[in-house]
């Protein structure tokens, strides 16, 4: 296996270009306030001199500069040569570790115009070739990225970093077995062991193929190799946080919550890892807390998901009044074009504008062919009297046995409309084993289904 340098290594590790820049900024001392300051080793066997008659530990988070203090320094690099593709294409990697720390899908427009600067200095540039590539995808144009990495990747076979974009890319659109190929070339052709990244993209397919248990395994190990190797913290919060979405998934109520207070302390305003510990506490029937880590994930980023999870909350608490602001705040997002499927399932779900609902999922369907895109599109159809498309579109939801509770719940309740009670129970009941707490209300109405259906049964 050829020795990969630290620049494709980099690439290869969980935020992908995100990761470039932080190898630049070791010199400068970070000016992040205390209680914001990355955590240094507390086990004095973990502690590594300067030099060998020093006693000071090796505190490597001192000298890394935040996002926006490196951000700021790149853009200064720009003004002053606006002409220097590599500059260009730092910052737009930069831009990007901006929009996914903090949800600020502005960043991923800077980000765009970046790699287009660098590559209109040097064409042939493939890190900014990359980079648009991945930002292209970041902002849901999943066949244009694809299409500009393949590109890359026909040009420069030895360009794994485009590889990545290619498997991430055809993942997102559905195109799963051409996703599994090119996450087979990544391990044939990628450092051994693999990357915390490419075994990232191991465990998400993984849990799609429903083997969730598997795909725990292998983030747990990614994000050991990603400790071990003194990583910046953005990138550690990223595998705990997934590894709490999964478990989470799973109705693992305990373990999730541990893995997203390790994200958080890693990087304490995370709004993914805030949202979904709020989702825990919901569950768990700590509705305070909830609400207290929702409004700090709102407070960083706008979030659609987010958003709807906190008026959820406040209508359940029949506090009405913020209920509905934050219900009108999700309709005034509607345009955003990275949040259909949240929007879809938002209106379905309460019952509003069930025909906007409905283009919106035939629009997204038009595009991507996943799992989740068809499931968003069941539940539209279903919710516009469309029976038996219904019925298909939940099929091409469930052909990878994914362990999703709400794929579950939603085939069942379309089996049940379709008078297929044998098939309704089965489904209901297998969302309810996958994750008995995937909605406080639709678990709820699946146990009710249940029970109904049972005394039809019984009175036959």
């Amino acid at each position: 296996m050829p020795k990969l340098s630290r620049m494709k290594m980099l690439l290869l590790s969980g935020l992908s270009l995100v990761a470039v820049a932080a190898v630049w900024f070791q010199p400068w001392r970070s000016a992040q306030s205390p209680e914001s300051q990355p955590i240094p080793p507390t086990d004095p066997a973990d502690a590594i001199p300067v030099r060998p008659d020093s006693e000071l530990p090796y505190r490597p988070y001192d000298y890394q500069l935040t996002t926006e203090q490196a951000i700021r320094f790149f853009q200064d690099r720009v003004r002053n040569d606006p002409q220097n593709h590599l500059n260009l294409t730092i910052l737009g990697s930069l831009y990007i570790r901006k929009a996914r720390e903090i949800g600020d899908h502005a960043a991923y427009d800077k980000a765009d115009d970046a790699f287009r600067r660098a590559l209109a200095a040097f064409p042939g540039h493939t890190p900014a070739r990359v980079g648009l590539a991945l930002v292209t995808c970041a902002r849901h144009k999943f066949a244009e990225g694809l299409q500009l990495a393949q590109q890359v990747y026909r040009e420069s076979p030895e360009s794994l970093e485009a590889l990545v974009v290619v498997a991430d890319a055809h993942l997102e659109l559905g195109n799963y077995p051409e996703a599994e190929a090119a996450l087979q070339e990544l391990l044939r052709k990628g450092p051994t062991p693999p990357t915390p990244g490419i075994r990232a993209r191991e465990a998400r397919l993984a849990e799609l193929k429903g083997n969730p248990d598997r795909a725990v395994v292998l983030l747990r190990d990614a994000a050991d190799a990603e400790r071990a190797a003194q990583s910046f913290k953005e990138p550690l919060a990223w595998y705990s946080m997934r590894l709490g979405e999964v478990l989470l998934s799973q109705g693992r109520l305990d373990e999730a919550a541990r893995y997203l207070d390790i994200a958080l302390k890693d990087h304490p305003t995370f709004p993914a890892a805030l949202m979904l510990l709020g989702r825990v506490r919901v569950a768990q029937g700590r509705d305070d807390e909830a609400s207290e880590l929702f409004s700090r994930a709102l407070r960083v980023t706008p979030d659609i998901p987010t958003i709807i999870a906190a008026a959820d909350l406040h209508a359940r608490r029949g506090e009405t009044v913020p209920a509905k602001v934050f219900y009108d705040e999700v309709e005034k997002l509607d345009q955003n074009p990275l949040a259909s499927r949240d929007l879809v399932l938002y209106y379905c779900d309460h019952d509003r504008k069930l025909p906007h609902a409905l283009e919106l999922a035939q629009r997204e369907a038009a595009a991507r062919k996943d799992i989740y895109t068809a499931d968003t599109l069941a539940w539209a159809l279903f919710k516009n009297g469309q029976l038996l498309e219904a019925e298909k579109a939940t099929t091409d939801a469930l052909r990878l046995g994914t362990h999703d509770a709400l794929l579950l719940y939603h085939a069942g309740v379309i089996a049940q409309s379709m008078a297929k009670p044998d098939k309704a129970r089965d489904l209901l009941t297998q969302a309810l084993a996958v994750n008995p707490h995937f909605s406080v209300i639709q678990a709820g109405d699946a146990r009710q289904r249940i029970g109904k259906l049972d005394q039809a049964t019984r009175r036959q």
